[in-house]
């Protein structure tokens, strides 16, 4: 299994990086074979379809790759802006981190669609292996052939491990869960109805290392600076691009309240840049001529 790698922690991670900086690799170029589908290349190095269809725009269509092309794979990921304890999720990646023992891993996820998924803080209530599921009446009422429960098995859109929150302080946690899926092609975009959804073999990792009341914080942070060795670093995953220049979004203030003489220090084109594009890999933009 490929983890991928968050830059200030040493991690499993895939041999084939590209480098831009002389100690951290930002991205991994993937050369696809023949028979490879871009799903098939995002459950090999745990991403989502589509944080593969956004570092690589000219993928028109993800159903017709040619074998031989060379693209880019966002595996390496900078932290969230929050404390590194238990588990973050950012929705605008969509990404889990989870810190254990030291270390961070990251997983690829699927959020809410329609902002279904809230953001705050709250607690790892319940773990459960072999779910059933309830249909609540918001469901059942797209799909009135739903049965009243749906027992553990294939069938189950739980998966075979899941995650209650704790609700007690906030009842909006209790239409929210952690939890595996089968359909795991949906693992990457936002198409739930809240609940976080992993791939059956991430949920399985996690459901053996958090405990109860392991604490989960839900952020939405499409843009993400970290200094590292005294460079910087930039990544950006919007899922709807704001239509307004980055100059409008407050970057530049962003970035100087993370980077002391920022207005030295970074190559502003490049930030600009790197927040149009919008292509969820990590970039670093330290002005080089210092």
């Amino acid at each position: 299994m490929f983890y991928s790698l968050l830059l200030g922690l040493l991690l499993s991670f895939s041999s084939a990086y590209a480098q831009d900086a002389e100690n951290f690799p930002t991205f991994t170029e993937h050369t696809i074979r023949k028979g490879q589908s871009i799903y098939k290349i995002a459950q090999a190095y745990d991403l989502g379809m589509d944080e593969i269809l956004r570092a690589n725009p000219n993928i028109i269509d993800p159903t017709k790759i040619t074998a031989g092309k060379k693209i880019i794979l966002p595996t390496t990921h900078l932290f969230p802006d929050a404390r590194k304890d238990g588990i973050v999720i950012n929705l605008s990646e969509p990404r889990l981190y989870f810190y254990f023992e030291g270390e961070g891993v990251s997983f690829p996820i699927s959020v809410g669609k329609d902002d279904r998924t809230p953001t705050g803080r709250t607690k790892i209530s319940e773990k459960i292996e072999n779910p059933t599921w309830t249909p609540p009446a918001s469901i059942r009422a797209e799909n009135p052939k739903l049965p009243d429960v749906v027992p553990a098995g294939p069938n189950n859109p739980l998966g075979k491990f899941a995650f209650r929150l704790n609700a007690l302080k906030n009842r909006k946690w209790q239409r929210i869960m952690i939890h595996g899926t089968n359909e795991p092609w949906s693992v990457g975009a936002a198409v739930s109805h809240g609940c976080i959804r992993l791939y059956p073999q991430d949920i399985e990792t996690l459901f053996g290392k958090v405990e109860i009341n392991t604490p989960v914080a839900i952020v939405n942070q499409p843009i993400k600076i970290q200094e590292i060795n005294d460079e910087v670093y930039m990544e950006v995953s919007f899922q709807e691009m704001p239509e307004v220049a980055s100059e409008n979004l407050g970057v530049r203030k962003m970035i100087c309240k993370k980077v002391k003489n920022c207005e030295n220090r970074i190559n502003w084109d490049k930030a600009h840049d790197t927040v149009a594009q919008n292509r969820g890999v990590v970039v670093k933009i330290s002005n080089e001529e210092l």
